[in-house]
């Protein structure tokens, strides 16, 4: 059994997303990006929620429509 992820280790999981897919600040994702990703051993979609409310609350991320969200500068320089 593994251990479950943090919210931070989850949101930085979603920065990395990003890294992945070559975005930049003010750059988005739809929501639905994220679903493989954590459909994968050692992640749930409840991480995923979790991550997305974190990266939120640190202003990483924001949130544009009920399933887009668009990176900022600040999540940028965490990734």
């Amino acid at each position: 059994m593994t251990e479950p992820q943090t919210v931070e280790s989850s949101a930085r999981r979603i920065l990395g997303i990003f890294r992945e897919q070559g975005l930049a600040a003010g750059h988005f994702l739809q929501s639905n990006s994220f679903v493989a990703p954590f459909s994968k051993p050692g992640w749930t979609l409840d991480d995923l929620e979790a991550g997305l409310g974190y990266a939120i609350e640190e202003d990483w991320i924001e949130q544009v429509s009920q399933h887009a969200y668009r990176l900022t500068a600040a999540g940028f320089a965490q990734a």
